[in-house]
């Protein structure tokens, strides 16, 4: 337990220097929005594209670790619908708010993940964390589209630039073209590689001080059934179910425990981003990101130490 406190500590403190230098030394909103601009269009894909393009993928059980994280997320999705009525009777919320409350229980923050699993493991983990980057940001944006339309409050009229947006998701193309590099054993001279690398590294410490700029601590009290419920799916439930999907398959050793972790993260804050252009609650969906933040500063040490 001390072992994975440890490794995840610092992964909290930069989200909390983040914090820390928005409210007190730079609250300007342009400056952060730039940085995480910068992250989500330059350096995260240029990481993304070298931990993919270089990884030796029989290693890393591709067939296998696709499939565990494909049904992980449809089976959390099935549940939740499922359960669709009893959670708005007991969060006291209406479709808008449902959709919130799902998209806080499937999605995940890629950036916490990532330097998450680059403080426990070696490069061979971190290449698995960026295949998982890459298919959970696919299934649970399709995912989230799907539910917002059925069950958000507005006309739909945002569904056609939103649909273009997820397909032109920078994060997802380098994810892609490193897949596509790497099957056709396709190399870039090793100089950019190695550019490549040094840019990427920039990405994870820059990522989590814009995730903790986001973070509206005022926020994370309100609606705290809703909050605590989505935690709940979110950070509990979804980790025991790819446990489960990697019993069935076979998978162990790193790679299980990398996929488990991965579940175990809090929710993207692009949550926010979705959820106000197709209708969903916005105000709810602010509270879940900084709560199940703070919850997981709590929860991922717990299955870290169990799982890890």
């Amino acid at each position: 337990m001390l072992t994975s406190l440890a490794a995840v500590t610092p992964i909290f403190l930069a989200i909390a220097l983040g914090w820390v230098l928005k409210a007190r030394f730079f609250p300007q909103d342009q400056l952060w929005s730039d940085l995480q601009r910068l992250c989500y269009f330059v350096f995260f894909p240029i990481l993304l594209f070298f931990l993919i393009a270089k990884a030796n993928l029989e290693t890393l059980m591709l067939r296998e670790l696709s499939t565990a994280f494909f049904f992980s997320v449809f089976s959390l999705v099935a549940v939740l619908l499922i359960l669709r009525r009893p959670i708005m009777y007991i969060t006291g919320t209406k479709g808008a708010g449902f959709t919130s409350i799902f998209q806080g229980s499937i999605r995940w923050n890629g950036f916490v993940a990532l330097a998450t699993i680059a403080s426990l493991y070696n490069g061979t983990a971190l290449s698995i964390s960026a295949l998982a980057f890459l298919i959970i940001v696919l299934t649970t944006n399709a995912f989230s589209v799907i539910v917002l339309l059925l069950y958000g409050e507005n006309n739909h009229s945002g569904f056609s630039s939103t649909i273009v947006e997820i397909i032109r998701n920078p994060i997802i193309s380098a994810g892609l073209v490193g897949l596509a590099f790497n099957l056709a054993g396709l190399e870039l001279p090793g100089p950019i590689m190695k550019s490549f690398e040094v840019i990427g590294a920039a990405a994870m410490p820059l990522a989590l001080l814009g995730v903790g700029a986001g973070l509206k601590l005022h926020e994370a009290l309100e609606a705290r059934t809703s909050v605590l419920l989505s935690s709940l799916f979110k950070l509990l439930a979804f980790p025991f179910i790819m446990l489960m999907w990697t019993d069935i398959l076979g998978i162990d050793g790193i790679a299980r425990s990398v996929a488990i972790i991965c579940c175990a993260i809090p929710t993207s804050a692009s949550s926010f981003i979705l959820a106000k252009q197709l209708g969903g609650d916005t105000s709810l969906m602010a509270s879940i990101i900084t709560g199940q933040t703070l919850l997981s500063i709590l929860s991922l040490p717990v299955i870290i130490a169990f799982f890890g």
